[in-house]
């Protein structure tokens, strides 16, 4: 059961996050051995739910508050996975972009010392049949679409417009925290998020044009394709390994993105060592791996063994991560993130409540998962054009 004590509330955010943090600092001289090192500062993020900053076009329990940013920066969070939304920036095709909603959202972030890495993703209405559709279907949407990312690598990428300007004048002394790595959509294996079907085919479209935007903008700026949950139909492994098939594309993104879901940390780690398999075959096994999202539910447990209630959450928690830690070299795995900050209102997975529990919740409507049937480079590097 979740308690409705605020105060309750705020320690056990802290503590969760705080939680997540030591173990990737401490798991490795505590887990194993002493060969092992620790991970690196920000090898831990979490997932941010809300569409905007409070204050400026939202207010409630649904968007950025102090009050996260606050418990952020008291949990040492470092980077944080946020969907950067194009029909929040662009609603309306005749009108220029409005970057209000971004400049407030990731600069405040950055004033806390926090780096982001934005999901792509959400077209307006004018490009695509839903803010869950490609847009694909018309070469306005496609222009859109470029257009898109390349005037939010030109602001927000290394030596951006709004850090040279408009984040100076909104967080004076501020840090700056340039994105340089870019997220292209999110779980594209599953219809509901890549209507009307997956397709490999037209998502590597979408993988070039994005690349070919970014590119232009910042050379040097990471493409990370969008995190896929592995036991689905199809399957994360399957979805990859057809991918890589498509003409060209292995030279078109930088990282390939996991959300290993599993009732388990045994069905966490077969996963991730399936698309390990699958991008060693393609001759890819230096890229990096990015798990975009994981995590348990704190509510009872229940069939699925996606939520475990909160001592199992904690749990879960620590077998899981002290495991990426101690495979990270091996695995070459760049980021974890906890899916996600807060927890949503009940019956509503895609807002957060008025109770902020730090890394404590995961989706209810996971599907059950299934029993499935050495790397020295700089994981971060951008890989060389061809």
């Amino acid at each position: 059961m979740r308690t409705t004590n605020p105060q309750l509330h705020r320690r056990r955010a802290l503590l969760l996050f705080g939680l997540l943090v030591a173990v990737a600092t401490l798991a490795a001289s505590a887990a194993c051995d002493a060969a092992r090192a620790s991970a690196p500062s920000g090898f831990v993020g979490t997932v941010l739910p809300f569409a905007s900053r409070c204050g400026l076009l939202d207010h409630g329990d649904g968007c950025l508050s102090d009050q996260d940013l606050d418990r952020m920066q008291e949990a040492h969070v470092r980077i944080v996975r946020w969907g950067f939304r194009w029909s929040r920036v662009q609603p309306l095709r005749l009108l220029p972009p409005d970057w209000r909603v971004t400049d407030a959202v990731i600069g405040s972030l950055a004033n806390r010392g926090i780096s982001v890495l934005p999901v792509l993703t959400a077209p307006p209405s004018w490009a695509a049949k839903t803010h869950r559709t490609p847009p694909l279907d018309s070469p306005a949407a496609r222009d859109g679409w470029r257009r898109f990312v390349t005037a939010a690598v030109d602001r927000y990428g290394l030596g951006g417009e709004f850090w040279k300007s408009r984040y100076g004048r909104l967080f004076p002394g501020g840090p700056i925290r340039p994105i340089t790595s870019w997220q292209v959509w999110n779980e594209q294996n599953l219809g509901k998020t890549f209507p009307p079907r997956p397709s490999p085919h037209r998502y590597s479209k979408l993988v070039r044009i994005t690349d070919d935007a970014v590119e232009t903008q910042d050379p040097n700026a990471r493409v990370v394709l969008g995190g896929m949950p592995g036991y689905v139909h199809p399957r994360a492994w399957v979805y990859l390994d057809h991918l890589y098939r498509q003409p060209g594309i292995k030279g078109r993104f930088d990282a390939v993105a996991l959300h290993p879901y599993a009732p388990d940390v045994r069905h966490v780690k077969l996963q991730i060592e399936r698309v390990r398999l699958v991008m060693r075959a393609h001759h890819d096994a230096h890229s990096p791996l990015w798990i975009t999202e994981l995590g348990w539910g704190s509510e009872s447990a229940d069939w699925f063994g996606i939520n475990v209630g909160g001592q199992g959450q904690k749990r879960m928690l620590k077998r899981a991560f002290s495991g990426l830690v101690a495979r990270r070299h091996r695995w070459r795995l760049a980021h974890v993130f906890w899916f996600d900050w807060r927890d949503p209102r009940r019956g509503w997975v895609a807002a957060a409540s008025a109770n902020p529990l730090a890394c404590s919740h995961t989706p209810r409507n996971r599907s059950r998962p299934g029993t499935p049937s050495s790397e020295s480079p700089n994981p971060l590097a951008r890989r060389q054009r061809s």
